[in-house]
């Protein structure tokens, strides 16, 4: 995978400076940045066509829909790893590791189920959970680097925010960045698992 050409195919939009500064802004206002996760969402469905476009800030309607739809889908999948946290932590050290594991497994899967509802229009395909595990092994190699990549950059863009908060835009605009270019290759990395 061309993770060089990911990065910078943002720009490749006429009207990057436009999506990207309105999806900032967005981002940064809360309740309203739900629509910031439907245009995540948006991403996702274009690099599955296997364009790499930003998608218009025109439908409010369905990117509102879509990021409710993705946080439903974010918390169905956060019940499991949420309940058995009590149960683990009081273990020293292996019940740490138990509940890393399940949130690093579960996290892996969160992208690709939403991916999956995008893809099939269909709220029940986010949650066929032996189609994502096979989507997840044929996909492992590129998606485990992009992911680690967002946990890594968006860990900084929020560390940024908290500890200054003079630079909360910077860190709006890496996290906004970094979401767009991962949906948008989640999109093609199920597309091309698709074709094989």
């Amino acid at each position: 995978m061309d993770w060089y050409y990911y990065i910078r195919f943002p720009f490749n939009d006429r009207e990057w400076f436009k999506k990207l500064g309105i999806g900032c802004i967005i981002f940064l206002v809360p309740i309203v940045n739900i629509l910031a996760l439907g245009y995540f969402v948006q991403c996702i469905k274009l690099g599955a066509s296997g364009h790499r476009i930003l998608p218009f800030w025109d439908d409010w309607e369905g990117l509102l829909r879509d990021g409710i739809m993705t946080i439903i889908i974010l918390l169905a999948y956060m019940v499991i790893p949420l309940i058995l946290t009590p149960l683990f932590l009081p273990i020293p050290f292996i019940g740490l590791f138990m509940q890393s594991v399940i949130l690093l497994i579960v996290g892996l899967m969160i992208p690709l189920a939403i991916a999956n509802y995008v893809i099939s229009d269909e709220w029940q395909e986010a949650f066929n959970l032996g189609k994502i595990l096979a989507q997840l092994s044929e996909v492992i190699n590129d998606y485990v680097l992009a992911y680690l990549m967002i946990v890594l950059l968006t860990t900084i863009s929020i560390a940024l925010i908290f500890s200054m908060p003079l630079l909360v835009l910077i860190g709006a605009i890496i996290n906004f960045y970094c979401g767009v270019v991962f949906a948008n290759s989640v999109g093609q990395l199920l597309a091309s698992a698709v074709c094989k």
